[in-house]
């Protein structure tokens, strides 16, 4: 299939059948190649190119690229430069990945409101599913996250998904088509591209299909979420769900053989970790058993699981003795994974690392209380959490969505903000304790 097709081909899915577009432009090929191919194609579109000022002069090279490039082909372009470092600081968030998707793509809402386009197309394809799949595989993903990447999310479209990277290298050569490079895309500072540029060709090497045959896992996985969601549909005298309240009728749902991935459908996505899920599953439950996630909580009576939001004034008090684990609490997420000090570069991670060697499980994770205290470099003596978050300028809200990580009776990280000296690394720190923050709200 060559790039004109799998455009026209994916502009047949969509409800408005000669939309105005927006189309978001890095100066890389594979936005280029969007954009000349939709250009061909006749469609109404507009340019979007975002400069996060990351590179320098590579930076702007890009964004003078993109205009260049729009002009010749006349079409209408929007720019806009964005500050991370002082947006981090603003919103206390350190992923510096995560900070410039979010702004970027609120960025590119507003400019759909303003201009009335009826969609955002993004140059995503084959390659990049593939990497989304191993990524999410490798951090516990369920049937749901191993779909990978959608090809509609709302007004996101993602033209050219089924494309491989190879197909647009050979459109942009054959068609003699200028592209960028970006530079940071061949360092392994990021996840994405150790998976890009390490693991994927490990793998390949292994199997040379290996990447056919993770987009067929995200087949299957489609098909079983569909199979799930239409069961779901067909039996509210089993399963209800109103204002996110779940209700499952324990008894009649154990009568099907898959009962098991209907629990991990409803109950990982609201954050409970595999131990909980494997304990809601099995078939002795004590009367009034209860469970809490981050976000939810889940409780047993009289032959019912009731499934409902945490508000604030809850309590959050969670045990964690398994990694990675996943947690949305208040405006973040936070990710923590056990890995190797061995070839571990610290300044590459955006969050906290702490040495697992000095801590002891389980982790209890939970809201602060009064009297809390936290031993910080630099401070005689151990400093109340409540004068530090005053330190900090910490509004109410966020004072209230603080969560301490406390092992053996010792606070050991306050977050989103500090960690404790007990749990500082050194050379020799053996394993680490790494807790990714992303902002979310």
């Amino acid at each position: 299939m060559d790039l004109h097709t799998a455009i026209e081909k994916s502009l047949s899915k969509l409800t408005i059948k000669q939309p105005k577009v927006l189309i978001a432009v890095s100066g890389g090929p594979d936005s280029i190649a969007l954009l000349y191919a939709c250009v061909k194609l006749g469609l109404d579109i507009n340019a979007a190119h975002a400069n996060f000022m990351l590179r320098d002069s590579e930076s702007f090279a890009d964004e003078n690229f993109v205009k260049s490039v729009c002009k010749k082909l006349k079409v209408p372009l929007h720019v806009k430069h964005f500050n991370l470092n002082d947006l981090k600081k603003q919103q206390n968030n350190s992923n510096t990945q995560s900070l410039a998707r979010n702004v970027r793509y609120d960025w590119f809402n507003q400019l759909v409101n303003e201009f009335n386009f009826d969609y955002i197309f993004t140059a995503h394809h084959q390659n990049d599913q593939v990497e989304t799949i191993i990524h999410r595989l490798i951090r516990g993903a369920g049937v749901t996250g191993l779909m990978g990447i959608k090809f509609q999310n709302e007004k996101i479209v993602r033209p050219i998904l089924s494309v491989t990277k190879q197909l647009i290298l050979d459109y942009l050569t054959i068609n003699k088509i200028d592209y960028q490079i970006d530079s940071s895309n061949l360092k392994n500072n990021y996840t994405r591209n150790t998976l890009r540029n390490i693991i994927l060709p490990k793998l390949k090497e292994i199997n040379n299909n290996a990447d056919l045959h993770l987009l067929q896992l995200a087949s299957v996985a489609a098909d079983t979420h569909e199979l799930i969601v239409h069961f779901i549909s067909q039996h509210p005298d089993i399963i209800s769900n109103q204002n996110d309240k779940v209700v499952i009728n324990k008894i009649a749902l154990a009568g099907f053989p898959f009962y098991h991935l209907i629990y991990y459908h409803i109950l990982q996505p609201r954050n409970f970790l595999h131990n909980q899920v494997t304990e809601i599953c099995s078939e002795h439950i004590n009367q009034n058993a209860k469970w809490t996630s981050t976000t939810h909580t889940c409780y047993y009576n009289r032959g019912h699981f009731i499934i409902e939001p945490l508000t604030l004034n809850q309590p959050i008090e969670i045990s964690v003795n398994e990694f990675p684990a996943t947690f949305s609490i208040g405006a973040y997420t936070y990710h923590l994974n056990i890995v190797s000090n061995v070839n571990f570069n610290i300044n590459n991670t955006s969050g906290f690392v702490l040495s697992f060697d000095h801590l002891t499980l389980p982790l209890q994770l939970r809201q602060k209380k009064d009297g809390d205290k936290i031993k910080l470099s630099g401070i005689n003596g151990n400093k109340k959490v409540s004068d530090l978050l005053i330190d900090l300028k910490c509004s109410p809200i966020e004072k209230k969505e603080v969560i301490i990580i406390e092992s053996a009776g010792n606070v050991v990280a306050v977050l989103p903000y500090r960690i404790s000296e007990l749990v500082y690394t050194s050379e020799k720190t053996k394993k680490l304790l790494s807790i990714s923050i992303n902002k979310t709200a």
